[in-house]
Formats: structure tokens, sequence, C-alpha cells
């Protein structure tokens, strides 16, 4: 259910989903109350990881940084094999500017699970938060190789593209990232703010009627309106 709803316009549903396992995950027994830790206790730990890592994402609020940390340190002590998790405390620590360790997290993940795509997107995010933006373009590339369904590392790259004020291959990646979604409000939205820095305006608010089409919200009103 949560990967259903993982998508850039519902990442609210996504945590809700998140938030409502880890509750359920917290009724079971500590492993210390019990002769042996059940077989899916290191997955469960690593499902709280992920859901406090996610809940930082949207709240920006210290506490989560803590107990995220915690699950995930517990989860690698329960099975230091389970590279997402690595990945989850990577981004964690990209995302509370601690990029050397998040580089640190993301090295011993490769040598793991080395095809994972959230591997590759997180690793271009702490590139380019490091300035090292030919390795940030790589990692995500390698991200859509690997996974060319999923649209995040194209709009992570879209955006990468428009940071780096290179819109014509931002234009060219929310293009590509349309198609991908099936038209979401993201990603018509990341091509109108990319056409408009072209001076491409009606092109730019057609992509923006695209938008409030898909998901009408204040901020889709708003990004036509400007």
């Amino acid at each position: 259910e949560a990967n259903r709803l993982f998508s850039p316009d519902r990442k609210e549903g996504l945590a809700r989903i998140l938030i409502e396992f880890g509750d359920e995950l917290g009724t079971k027994p500590r492993p210390e109350e019990l002769d042996a830790p059940p077989p899916d206790y290191a997955r469960a730990l690593a499902g709280r990881c992920e859901t406090n890592t996610l809940m930082y994402v949207f709240s920006r609020s210290v506490q989560w940084v803590t107990a995220a940390e915690q699950f995930c340190r517990q989860a690698l002590e329960a099975d230091e094999s389970l590279g997402d998790v690595r990945v989850a405390l990577a981004r964690l620590y990209s995302l509370a500017g601690r990029q050397d360790e998040a580089l640190d997290e993301l090295a011993l993940a490769r040598k793991s699970d080395a095809d994972n795509p959230d591997l590759w997107r997180t690793l271009g995010q702490v590139y380019e938060a490091k300035g090292a933006n030919e390795d940030a373009e790589a990692a995500f590339q390698r991200a859509i190789e690997i996974a060319s369904w999923d649209v995040r590392p194209y709009q992570e790259l879209g955006e990468f593209y428009f940071h780096a004020g290179r819109y014509e291959d931002a234009e060219r990646m929310y293009t590509e990232m349309v198609k991908k979604s099936d038209g979401s409000a993201a990603a018509y939205t990341g091509l109108g703010a990319t056409l408009t820095i072209q001076g491409k305006f009606e092109e730019a608010a057609a992509a923006h009627r695209m938008a409030i089409q898909k998901d009408p919200n204040s901020r889709t009103y708003t990004n036509a309106g400007s």
C-alpha cells in the first residue's frame, strides 16, 4: 500500500501508511523479552527507521533525526546486510548536513546492494550537496538506468539541472517525467517552472493548467497565477 501511494503528489498518504505500520510494529514484544528476536525483527526496525526518516523530511523537526538514527542503528545491529537501511541512514545524514557520514554509509551499502536505485538517488543528492555536480548527475542517471519506471530520479535530475541553470536539460527531464508518471501534477509543475524561466510563457501556462487539472490545490493555482 505504501508503494502504491508513493508519488511526488501523495507523500502525505505514504507517511500515514508508514506511521500506522510503525505503530503496529511497536506492539510487538521487545527482543529482550523473547528467547530470540522474531525473524522479521530487523525488517520491523528497518521500517521504523524509514518512517522516522520520512517524518524528518516532512517536518524538519530534530526529534525525528534522533529516533530515525536509533532505529536505523538497531536494525543494522540485528542484520548488518540491510542495504536499504544504510541508504535511509545516509539520506538522514545528508538532510542533516552530515554529507561525509552519508557517503560512508552509501559506500557500505554498495557492497551488498549496488543495484538499489534509492542508493544512487541518495548518492546524487549527497554529491549535489557537496558541489560535485558531475558525480551527482552520473548518480541520478544510474538510478534511472536501474529503475526507469520510478519517476523520482527523473524529478530529482530535473531539479538538479534547474538549479545548475541547465534549463533545456531540465525541460527534457520533466517532459520525460510527464510520460513516466502519466502526467502527474508534480511533473507538470516542474515543466511549467522550467518553461517559464526560458521565456516560453504560453507553453508554461499550458503545463501549469495541466497541473491544476491533475491536482487542484493552492500550490498549483499559485504557480499558474504567477
